[in-house]
């Protein structure tokens, strides 16, 4: 009987000390902060608008802000280009799944998340 009260309290011992180790983890997974860019900036910080529209300056025409937004596409594509080794196909096929994916994110923001989410290898 000895041995059996010794087999079961052992038994008892290790059940407890997986059932800390697992609770553990659940916590920590649970507190841990979500993988957005938001909250840990990995992603750089947006920039402010070159040319910001301060009290009494005059707006910013139309045009500048549309040719400011395309330059800021083309240059985004040209770093998405290098990401998927030169491969325009994957890199539209991707885009497209991001559209359908995240359809509230502009032009720009979308493609930031794919750099975003290429970087940290998702």
């Amino acid at each position: 009987m000895g041995v059996l009260t010794i087999t079961i309290v052992l038994v008892a011992v290790v059940l407890l000390l997986a059932g800390i180790f697992v609770g553990r983890r659940f916590v920590y997974r649970a507190g841990k902060p979500t993988q957005s860019p938001q909250r840990h900036g990995n992603i750089r910080p947006r920039p402010a608008p070159a040319r910001a529209s301060q009290p009494g300056s005059a707006p910013v025409p139309v045009k500048a802000q549309v040719v400011e937004i395309r330059t800021t596409i083309e240059s985004l594509d040209v770093r998405l280009i290098n990401c998927f080794g030169g491969n325009r196909g994957a890199m539209d096929r991707t885009m497209e799944l991001y559209r359908r994916k995240f359809p509230h994110l502009t032009e720009i923001e979308s493609r930031e998340k794919i750099l975003y989410d290429l970087e940290r290898g998702k």
